[in-house]
């Protein structure tokens, strides 16, 4: 069976650390709104990959690896020059510099396709992504670089919170801004071009930002937020590989990046003022309230019939006035006792739960408060 294979575990397993790291970061590029950065990171890196296929003969995955790094840098470097020193803005520097070098890329693929066809297909899936091409070498070196990020930010998350929210503040403390910037990046920036074989230079960058924005939806705890897109990485990433791996047999690359896109709209239509934790919170309480309102509905109704073996038992009172009181009182017992409030006895006769007690105690007390006020 295909599921049970070794390829496919590779691929799976593949595909959950790249979600799960990339979720991870997923927090941070958002708040530091450098997700288009990002995107010309995968982007340029393409144009390091090409040309290193271009020039050098001994071609293997750490030569492609370090010219995509090279080259990452290099565009990151030029970015930041053309936005210091003219009026550009940094999305516009950002626009010029990724086209250029993806422009760059594509050309030298194009070479590459004249002089030698067989090379230049196993090249194209860079862009578009192939986590067939996952190899066992490439898994240990994903696993290693993620392991060091998880334990970067888990030493330094102080400290990068700080420079995310208060940047005057950790610049006034002392706090090595710069330091933990760049080796963030750099991390950041591995990362991205360790993925893009699998992924693709076009839509890693979707897998860089969904996660946060889906995990922004349904929680506002920062520390929630990584954890929850880190889950969302991963699941986007186990249910792609997987339906890349059914007879319809979708690429991996794109299956995953569809997901998370269902998921990220599933959380933004979900949600209630950008919070759907808050929004079950809100419910909860108005059920909560509802409960109050049956429980303080009943005990006007109710007839105490204290035994020496529970003081808690209890009847209702006819109301000749209102016939389908009694009919209303047995509905809101039957929700009561459902929710574990009640319980039913023998002869119409009902028990208070503990859980009973401590709210009608509650209402009674703050009754006493609103009649001495």
């Amino acid at each position: 069976m295909i599921y049970t294979s070794y390829t496919f575990l590779v691929i799976l397993f593949g595909s959950i650390v790249i979600g799960a790291t990339s979720g991870f970061l997923s927090f941070f590029v958002n708040t530091k709104k450098e997700s288009m950065l990002i995107d010309a990171v995968a982007h340029c890196s393409f144009a390091g990959i090409a040309l290193t296929f271009l020039y050098v003969n001994n071609v293997t995955t750490l030569h492609l690896y370090i010219g995509a790094l090279i080259a990452a840098i290099l565009s990151i470097f030029l970015i930041y020059v053309v936005k210091n020193t003219s009026i550009i803005t940094m999305n516009s520097a950002i626009g010029i510099i990724l086209s250029m070098m993806f422009g760059l890329g594509i050309s030298s693929l194009s070479i590459i396709q004249r002089s030698n066809p067989m090379n230049s297909y196993s090249l194209k899936h860079y862009i578009f992504g192939n986590i067939l091409y996952l190899r066992r070498e490439d898994l240990v070196l994903l696993l290693i670089i993620s392991a060091i990020t998880f334990i970067f930010v888990t030493i330094f998350w102080k400290q990068m919170k700080t420079i995310l929210f208060d940047f005057d503040y950790a610049k006034s403390i002392g706090l090595p801004i710069r330091s933990i910037e760049l080796i963030f990046f750099f991390l950041l920036a591995t990362i991205t071009i360790v993925s893009v074989e699998m992924i693709g230079v076009i839509m890693y960058a979707g897998l860089l930002i969904g996660p946060g924005i889906a995990a922004r939806q349904i929680t506002s705890s920062y520390n929630r937020v990584i954890i929850l897109s880190s889950m969302i990485g991963a699941l986007s990433g186990i249910i792609g590989s997987t339906l890349s791996a059914s007879p319809l047999s979708p690429p991996a690359g794109p299956s995953i990046i569809v997901i998370l896109g269902i998921i990220v709209i599933i959380s933004i239509v979900l949600s209630r003022n950008g919070e759907i934790i808050s929004f079950i919170k809100s419910y909860l309480i108005a059920r909560n309230h509802n409960i109050q309102n049956t429980l303080s509905h009943l005990t006007t109704h109710m007839i105490m019939n204290p035994r020496d073996c529970d003081i808690r038992e209890f009847s209702i009172k006819e109301n000749q006035n209102a016939p389908n009181c009694c009919n209303h009182l047995l509905d809101n017992l039957h929700l009561l006792t459902k929710l574990n409030y009640v319980k039913p006895l023998e002869q119409n006769n009902w028990v208070l739960t503990y859980k009973g007690m401590l709210m009608v105690d509650e209402l009674k007390t703050s009754s006493q408060l609103e009649v001495s006020q």
